[in-house]
C-alpha cells in the first residue's frame, strides 16, 4: 500500500475488493446497501464504479479498531450444561442394520 494517501485517488472496483481482503463482490454489494456498514459511497464514472482510496482506507482502519474491541470466536465457549449435554450423547445403536462388505 502506498505511504501516502492521495484524498483525490479513485479505487476501482477490482482493486477495491483485494483492497478488503480479497472479498466477494457480493460481500462488497452487501456492504454498500446495509446503511449500518457506515461504507463509502461509489461513485460511477462511464458506467463503472469507483471509490476515494482516503474514504475506503477510513473505513477499514474503523472496522479494525471496532474488530479488536469484540471477543474472538476463540473466546466463546459454550455454556457448561450444554459441554456435559454433548459428552452423554452416544451414537444410535441399532441391531436391524446388516453391513455389507
Amino acid at each position: 500500500m502506498k505511504s501516502e494517501i492521495n484524498s483525490a485517488a479513485l479505487i476501482p472496483q477490482a482493486a477495491l475488493l483485494a483492497v478488503c481482503g480479497d472479498v466477494s463482490a457480493m460481500t462488497l454489494w452487501r456492504w454498500r446497501y446495509d446503511p449500518e456498514s457506515g461504507f463509502s459511497r461509489a461513485r460511477t464514472i462511464r458506467g463503472r464504479l469507483y471509490w476515494r482510496e482516503q474514504e475506503v482506507i477510513a473505513w477499514l482502519n474503523a472496522r479494525e479498531i471496532a474488530d479488536a474491541s469484540a471477543p474472538s470466536k476463540c473466546e466463546r465457549r459454550p455454556c457448561p450444561s450444554a459441554a456435559a449435554e454433548m459428552e452423554t450423547i452416544k451414537p444410535p445403536t441399532n441391531s436391524n442394520v446388516t453391513l455389507i462388505s
